[in-house]
């Protein structure tokens, strides 16, 4: 009969491991907070018309009371005015003239519905003899009247997409399965939310087909980059993966403030990842069907072909994750997974 004793670790591996942990967790501590502690309302696009002495006067006194904050379009009469808010061109709009008005679009934001709630003060401020009339052109849907609703499903996306391609990654083992797996996963993990988000809480309107659609490429785009990188790189893949999607791209996806407000050109670049262009596709189709999705669809099919192309070369795909890795190899089931 024998005894097995385990050596106890070294006092450094264990500090070591905790100071490791304190770093991810201030890390994304540092991450989620950022955007919050350095949005700064500037440089909003907002469209303008009217008569030229009353548009260069408010040009003029929006320069001195709020410098940098919008960016005055110019555009023919409301109607185009209108037209801008709704394609998402413009995030309101400022028509001049006898009867002053201001066009905001709350289903575009919380953040930039305010903004233009106080350029309305401002307008004010300069036609102090005419009232000024504020119209909210998309407004939010009577289910989710606060917009909670649609900013709060933002992140669950994000991390529905990670534990679709994790879950692959740790239990599925072949190239053909894990495509498969990631596809059927979209499908039915699409099928469920649109059906709680559009037919039980109500909190997004629009067609539901196109609902189910995007949120399934959306789902698709980041388990397929999961499971690819798990396949291409063993286990370390899923958290470059998740590091990615969650430290890297949510953070960055403006889900709760226009993209202008982000700093430098963060919010810019926010909209090549999968969380920005995802936040941004399924808004469009719940309150803009008229904006164009061409750049959404674009980065979210890039993100998905990435990720089903490093599934198909990947070598470390042929057994899941949590098999473990080997040293030898089973030729028989290679080639029956392949």
């Amino acid at each position: 009969m024998s005894t097995e004793t385990t050596a106890p670790q070294s006092w450094g591996r264990v500090l070591g491991a905790a100071t490791l942990a304190a770093l991810v967790v201030t890390l994304v501590v540092a991450a989620f907070t950022w955007p919050a502690a350095t949005t700064t309302p500037q440089n909003l696009p907002v469209a303008i018309t009217g008569p030229a002495p009353a548009v260069q006067t408010v040009e003029q006194q929006l320069e001195t009371s709020a410098p940098g904050r919008f960016d005055l379009v110019e555009v023919a009469d409301r109607d185009a005015a209108v037209a801008a808010v709704e394609q998402r061109e413009v995030y309101g709009g400022l028509v001049l003239g006898e009867e002053p008005e201001v066009l905001t679009a709350s289903a575009a934001g919380g953040a930039s519905h305010q903004a233009m709630t106080r350029l309305a003060d401002e307008l004010g401020q300069v036609s102090a003899d005419m009232p000024v009339t504020i119209s909210d052109v998309v407004g939010l849907d009577a289910d989710d009247a606060q917009g909670v609703g649609i900013t709060a499903a933002a992140f669950p996306l994000v991390l529905g997409g990670m534990i679709g391609g994790i879950v692959v990654a740790l239990l599925v083992g072949g190239r053909s399965r894990r495509l498969v797996a990631v596809g059927v996963y979209a499908v039915v993990a699409a099928t469920l939310t649109t059906t709680v988000l559009h037919g039980w809480f109500g909190i997004l309107p629009g067609d539901p087909l196109a609902l189910t659609a995007g949120i399934g490429l959306s789902l698709l785009a980041t388990s397929a980059l999961i499971a690819g990188l798990a396949s291409v790189l063993g286990p370390p893949g899923i958290g470059v993966g998740a590091a990615i999607t969650l430290l890297i791209g949510n953070p960055i996806s403006a889900a709760s403030q226009p993209t202008e407000f982000l700093p430098w050109i963060w919010g810019d670049l926010g909209q090549l990842f999968v969380p920005g262009a995802a936040v941004t596709l399924v808004r469009s189709l719940a309150y803009f069907p008229d904006a164009d999705l061409t750049q959404s669809l674009i980065v979210l099919g890039a993100w998905t072909l990435v990720g089903l192309a490093l599934i198909v070369v990947g070598r470390r795909g042929d057994r899941p994750v949590s098999a473990g890795a080997t040293s030898g190899t089973e030729p028989a089931r290679e080639l029956a997974d392949a």
